[in-house]
This record gives structure tokens, C-alpha cells and sequence, in this order.
């Protein structure tokens, strides 16, 4: 049985559950994603909330939480980082994080059976950006500085493709690095841009989608650190956008079917070329050759 238990999956299945509900996706790619982050989910082991005090939350709960908002632009970028650490007891591990950026801003997130990290970034000026991750877990002390990465350089995306590195050091002699990269074609394949009219309907598909799988995943990053006993203040708005993103999509559509429809001449009306044609034998026209008398 999963999770040890008959208890213990059932707890596990309410993390799930409530996600169920959530949203209907369009987009084989999104439910890929969101079905791999419910398995995780569903296989962990006995949930054992680190604070009692803190009440997991659920789908009502979500909406009660403060929305921060996000740059109406955002995500520039969005795919999968590849990280790959190494610790002073020579451990190396790797995984990936889902995340999306803009020069500005960076949100990833992982979800495993035993832990929730978060990832959040700002720019602190032209020259530095910091990322610092947050681990919430079921297994061991709760870290709100899991590892910070701090990037020097102007151009956030160029540098996540040539690869940043960060490190944690506790106040004994422990200590953790790990380094981040991006494909080195990360800009063929994970840009969202606008840059013509010609693949507006392109951007407006991909945003839409990026989108959709940000919010699900910041969603259930939030209920699996509530329930590892974590407390959650606030959410990125990424729904905002991405009701904005499905409304730009759908007048888009609108419009182009409109345009299709006025510029495609009605042919259930005749006209006088149809008429001409239906008299003659083999829908031949005649030039009005005259007769000699």
C-alpha cells in the first residue's frame, strides 16, 4: 500500500483532491505536468506537519490569501532548470525546477514526497540578482534559506544559460552547492515573445499556457508547505494574468474569425457570372460572336 498505510495514503489522496477540482486543462503538456506533480504527492509517506499550529490549507483557503502582484509582462521565459548540488557529507543529488522569469522577477518551484521548495527571485540592481530558495518538509527542519543565489550580471537569462552557482553554509561545518542552468537554446525554445502580429496567436497559446502551469504549480506548492506545517501569507498573481491572457486570446480569436467571415464572398447568393454560366452548355460564356445574315 502507498504511503505504509490505508491512513496514510488517504491522507496523502486529500493533497490531490484538492487540486482535482481546480481547473480543466486544454493542453496535453499541462496535464503531463500536473499529473506528475499529483503522483509525487500521492506516493509520500505519512504527512507529519511540523507545526500543528498551522492549519493545511485548501482551495477556499487559497483564495483567501493576499494576491502580490506580478509584472504584466511576466513570464518572459518559462521551462525546466536542470540543479545539481553537492554536499560536505558527499552527498550529490540532481533534479529540475519549474520556473519562469522575467529580467526582474524569478518563481520556480519542486514539489517531491518529502519536501516543497520555493524559489524567488528579484533584481536588487542593474548589476545583481538574488535567488533564495525555502525548503518546507515533513522529514527535517524546515529551512527558509535552503540555498541563495546571487547573479552578477545584467541580462538574468543569459547567465541562468551559462549556468550561476549559490551555496548554503550552516553555523557549524556543513555545507551545500549547487549550480543552475538552462539549455543553451533556451531562447529557440522557451521564449514567450511578441515580437509580430504574424505569431500573436502563437504567444497568446503559449502565455496561456505558461501560465496555467505556474498557477498549478504555485497552488500545490502552497498546500503541500501548509500541510508540512509551514505558514502561507500571500500568492504571486499569476491567475490575474492568466484570466488577462485568456481573454486576449479569446477576443484574438473572435477577431480573426470575423475578418474570415467578411473577407470570404457569400456563394449561396447568384450572381450575374453564375447566372451566365448555369444557361450556357458546360458553363461556357459566350462573347456575343454576331451572326451573318
Amino acid at each position: 500500500m502507498l504511503g505504509g498505510n490505508r491512513k496514510q495514503f488517504a491522507r496523502n489522496k486529500v493533497i490531490v483532491t484538492k487540486f482535482m477540482r481546480f481547473t480543466i486543462f486544454e493542453n496535453f503538456k499541462v496535464s503531463v505536468f500536473y499529473w506528475i506533480t499529483v503522483f509525487s504527492v500521492l506516493i509520500a509517506g505519512p504527512v507529519q506537519s511540523a507545526n500543528w499550529n498551522v492549519k493545511p490549507i485548501d482551495k477556499d483557503g487559497l483564495k483567501q490569501l493576499e494576491k502580490r502582484r506580478v509584472s504584466s509582462d511576466f513570464p518572459h521565459y518559462a521551462t525546466n532548470l536542470r540543479i545539481s548540488c553537492s554536499t560536505s557529507k558527499g552527498k550529490e543529488f540532481q533534479s529540475t525546477v519549474r520556473a519562469g522569469w522575467t529580467n526582474d522577477f524569478f518563481w520556480g518551484s519542486q514539489i517531491s514526497k518529502n519536501s516543497a521548495k520555493t524559489w524567488i527571485g528579484e533584481r536588487q540592481n542593474r548589476n545583481i540578482f538574488r535567488i533564495r530558495v525555502s525548503e518546507a518538509s515533513d522529514k527535517w527542519r524546515d529551512q527558509p534559506n535552503w540555498i541563495t543565489f546571487v547573479i552578477r550580471g545584467k541580462d538574468l537569462t543569459e547567465q541562468l544559460i551559462s549556468g550561476i552557482s549559490g551555496e548554503y553554509r550552516s553555523s557549524g561545518s556543513y555545507w551545500r552547492r549547487c549550480d543552475l542552468k538552462a539549455g543553451s537554446s533556451l531562447r529557440d525554445y522557451a521564449g514567450i515573445t511578441k515580437s509580430s502580429n504574424a505569431d500573436r496567436l502563437a504567444y497568446l497559446e503559449r502565455l496561456k499556457r505558461e501560465l496555467n502551469v505556474l498557477t498549478m504549480a504555485q497552488n500545490v506548492n502552497v498546500v503541500q508547505r501548509t500541510d508540512f506545517g509551514v505558514s502561507v501569507d500571500f500568492l504571486f498573481d499569476f491567475e490575474k494574468l492568466l484570466v488577462t491572457a485568456e481573454t486576449q486570446l479569446a477576443e484574438y480569436k473572435g477577431k480573426k474569425e470575423a475578418e474570415v467571415a467578411t473577407s470570404t464572398p457569400d456563394r449561396s447568393q447568384p450572381n450575374s457570372l453564375n447566372l451566365i454560366q448555369q444557361s450556357k452548355p458546360n458553363g461556357h460564356v459566350s462573347r456575343g460572336k454576331k451572326r451573318s445574315v
